[in-house]
């Protein structure tokens, strides 16, 4: 083990699956153990006002020559709004924009996963039809319509277990 000074463990740093950096993946360390350049290695770091900031940060050796004794340059950028907007397209991809729930891009892969488990647990394929939806869209507007579809994802949700998976299939 290396002994960092105090600074490089002080503040969390995580990956970009959200873990926890060990001292040794941190971007300094890392080019101070490997003397090696690092480009673009994606980190988070939480402000003090807990929001959770993006940052694509390169690193290497002022001196490679003498690498025991360089000083490390260190150069990053925040990514995080870019970050954000791929959360936010990846989440809209997978999920109805109504209801939140998860949509037909997920649903066919669950129902194929459990089709294919070796697990002796039961296993349900449920479809819901609102009676009359189209006819309370043409008389009350999409408005009342899209309130229906929202107050029944609703209270699925809100019947089913956090094992169960519920979707909308539109």
């Amino acid at each position: 083990d290396r002994d960092y000074p105090s600074w490089v463990t002080t503040f969390p740093m995580y990956d970009g699956d959200g873990d926890v950096l060990t001292a040794d993946q941190i971007p300094v360390a890392k080019t101070l153990l490997t003397h090696a350049p690092l480009e673009n290695q994606v980190i988070g770091l939480d402000l003090v006002e807990g929001a959770r900031v993006w940052l694509s940060v390169s690193s290497c050796l002022l001196d490679p020559a003498d690498p025991q004794y360089s000083a490390v340059l260190l150069t990053f950028t925040d990514i995080t709004v870019e970050r954000d907007a791929y959360a936010d397209l990846a989440y809209q991809a997978h999920h109805d924009t109504l209801t939140g729930l998860p949509n037909r891009a997920q649903i066919e892969p669950r129902v194929a996963e459990a089709m294919q488990s070796s697990h002796e647990s039961l296993s349900l394929v449920l479809f819901i039809d609102l009676d009359n939806l189209k006819l309370v869209n043409d008389e009350l507007g999409h408005h009342a319509g899209d309130a229906i579809i929202k107050t029944a994802a609703q209270r699925l949700r809100n019947t089913l277990s956090a094992d169960d998976f519920i979707a909308r299939y539109s």
